[in-house]
Parts: C-alpha cells; sequence; structure tokens
C-alpha cells in the first residue's frame, strides 16, 4: 500500500507551485500597486478640492483672487501660500531639498527623462510632496495654477504617471486633473511624458488601464 509521496511527486509539486507563483505574483504585486495608486490620488483630489472650498469661503470665489499680480512661475508658491496650503492639513517646507526621489532638483520628470514644470519650492504634505507652478498666460498673468504632488514622497522615482500626478485649478474654481481638456484618444497619442495620466485615469473611471502610458 503506497501511503506517502515519492521525493520525485514532492519535488515536482513543489516545481508546479513555484511556476504558479513565479507567473501569478508579479500580477499581484503590480495589481495592488495600482490600486494603491489610485486610492492616493483619489484622496488627493478630495482633499484637493476641500481646500478649494474652505479658502473660496474665506477669500472669495477662485475668480477674484489676485490672479492679475500671479504673472510668472516663480510666484506660483507665494499665490498657494495665500489661497490653498493653510487649508490643507500637514504642510511644511523643503528648502533647497535634492534628495533622490523627490520632485526637486525642482523639475520632476517626463517618462522620456526630461525635467519638466519648474518649481521654487516643494512642501512635504503627509507622506507626499507637494508644488505649484503657474500655467498659460492672458495678457501679462497666469491663467491656471498647476498643482504637482508626488505621492510616494522620498520613496518614489519623481517621474510623472509613476508617482508624480498632476491637477489643474482654474480661475473659475474648477479643480480638475491636468490634461482633462484634452479627449481620452488624444491624451493616449500624446501621452509620452506621462503628464497627463491622471486625466486618463479619472476618464477610465479612476482605473489604471491596459494602455496607461508607465508601468506602475
Amino acid at each position: 500500500m503506497h501511503l506517502g509521496f515519492t521525493l520525485a511527486e514532492v519535488l515536482v509539486t513543489l516545481g508546479i507551485i513555484g511556476i504558479v507563483a513565479a507567473l501569478t505574483i508579479p500580477t499581484l504585486v503590480a495589481n495592488y500597486r495600482k490600486k494603491v495608486v489610485v486610492s492616493k490620488l483619489k484622496k488627493v483630489y478630495s482633499d484637493l478640492q476641500q481646500a478649494v472650498k474652505l479658502s473660496e469661503a474665506d477669500n472669495g470665489t477662485c475668480d477674484t483672487w489676485d490672479w492679475e499680480n500671479f504673472d510668472d512661475w516663480y510666484k506660483s508658491d507665494p499665490f498657494g501660500q495665500t489661497y490653498l496650503y493653510k487649508y490643507m492639513k500637514n504642510i511644511g517646507d523643503i528648502n533647497n531639498y535634492t534628495a533622490e526621489g523627490a520632485i526637486g532638483d525642482w523639475f520632476p520628470k517626463t517618462l522620456t527623462g526630461i525635467k519638466s514644470f519648474r518649481l521654487n519650492k516643494i512642501h512635504t504634505w503627509n507622506d507626499m510632496f507637494i508644488g505649484f507652478t503657474g500655467n498659460g498666460s492672458n495678457g501679462n498673468h497666469i491663467t491656471s495654477l498647476l498643482i504637482i504632488v508626488d505621492i510616494d514622497g522620498k520613496k518614489g522615482a519623481g517621474t510623472f504617471a509613476k508617482d508624480v500626478f498632476v491637477f489643474e485649478l482654474a480661475q473659475n474654481g474648477k479643480l480638475l486633473p491636468y490634461g482633462m481638456s484634452n479627449s481620452r484618444d488624444t491624451i493616449i497619442r500624446n501621452g509620452a511624458s506621462g503628464v497627463r495620466a491622471v486625466a486618463l485615469i479619472m476618464y477610465d473611471g479612476w482605473e489604471i488601464s491596459k494602455d496607461y502610458p508607465a508601468k506602475i
């Protein structure tokens, strides 16, 4: 009567388990990371919306803020301090922070490795980094405020679509992922930089799709 397993049978079974694990674990890890990224982005978006509402209650509607004197990117941080930072919990300063993984040396990177969106200052925000810069121009002032968030802080790669994401606050008070004025097809077609990644995630129902431009 055969009451147990032979060594060969045990080794074969372990080999099969190893193969299955090797095939499935990377997918499970990647799916988990995607869920973490989306969860963080939804929380960031909600907190930023709340900060805008609180600021408008104190400072008037967004269209009445001092956009006329917001005439260059280097005024982004003072503008943010005036209208948003004090309405956000756990905001701190980083001066000359250049460690690997930060938004700092003041330029986050695109997916092609190009430094983009110059920031004159970054701040800690909970376990993340955040910075502001101006976008566009209308005469002599900025037309919208770009809010750039590194959701991984010191731990991340400082790269758009992987851990750095961009939101845009328009003068009419609308806060949306940067790029929502583009169609989904346009975002995909011009997605090599990864700058409009949050817009793509929002288009896809707050999910990271198969044609997402970066490996998370």
